[in-house]
């Protein structure tokens, strides 16, 4: 297994390809020895585990990723405990008819009778300042979770309105064809309203359940969304300005936000490559 660094493997349809001199392709489409993990039932049990594939032990991973398993207490406005498990993040085999790969990476979530498991990996470092983030991806499952691709930064020992943060968020509660992007905070808690110039809600030209290529390119100033080609939206409102993270992730808490899934429910995000571009 190697990165795929030609540029030719992908159509690239971002405007703003050219300022980035950096690259990084992570490429899930054709891995030996695919294997889907089974949940975990217990909570001590997602915490102990560790990775799933050799992929995942790959200084072709690992120099650039880092799975996370930070959990989160119930709290008033997440009523469900939920803990990042390694178990949740795996190569799969791909069985659709036609398929587009052999195999894929997936991110899943699963909801428990009393906690929630749930999947996020992210860079190990905090230096990316403009980038443009592709990723072909599909979300599958039932109500009540999040899927995501976002950059973030919090400067320490701040409160949450210090946060940057731009994202790409699907919620499996909402209609198929529609997802949110957002320059994060998109909430005021001092005058209790949201910013409405901080995010946009769209109508997606093909339904998220079936695969779709997402491009996020951070320029200065702005960060402009893409679809499979076609551009979906730009937000300048709080634009990202310092050095972030890279993140993705699939979770849900019984939030006003995620939602609640049922019991023993799956929603799992199905990515075949992650190409990174970026200010090298």
């Amino acid at each position: 297994m190697k990165y795929l660094w030609a540029n030719a493997l992908l159509s690239l349809t971002g405007s703003a390809s050219a300022i980035f001199t950096g690259h990084k392709l992570f490429d899930f489409r054709n891995i030996a020895n695919p294997r889907v993990p089974d949940a975990l039932p217990d909570w001590d049990s997602n915490k102990a585990a560790r990775e799933t594939h050799e992929y995942f032990l790959s200084r072709e991973f690992t120099d650039t990723f880092a799975i996370m398993n930070w959990s989160k207490d119930v709290t008033e406005t997440a009523p469900i405990r939920m803990t990042n498990s390694f178990n949740n993040i795996y190569i799969q085999p791909n069985t659709d008819p036609n398929p587009e790969s052999s195999t894929f990476m997936t991110l899943r979530t699963v909801r428990h009778p009393d906690f929630q498991s749930a999947a996020e990996f992210q860079t190990h470092t905090s230096d990316y300042q403009h980038v443009a983030m592709t990723m072909r991806a599909r979300t599958i499952g039932g109500p009540g979770a999040v899927t995501a691709m976002f950059t973030y930064w919090k400067p320490e020992n701040s409160d949450w309105d210090a946060v940057q943060e731009a994202d790409l968020e699907i919620r499996t509660a909402e209609p198929r064809n529609e997802l949110r992007y957002t320059n994060q905070p998109s909430y005021d808690p001092v005058r209790d309203v949201e910013r409405p110039d901080a995010f946009r809600d769209v109508t997606l030209p093909t339904v998220w359940t079936t695969w779709q290529t997402h491009r996020m390119e951070w320029t200065p100033g702005k960060v402009d969304w893409y679809v499979d080609g076609q551009f979906m939206t730009s937000i300048s409102y709080q634009a990202p300005v310092d050095p972030a993270y890279l993140l993705w992730n699939v979770w849900s808490d019984g939030g006003v936000w995620s939602g609640e899934m049922p019991v023993y429910e799956h929603v799992e995000m199905h990515v075949q490559y992650i190409e990174i571009e970026y200010l090298g």
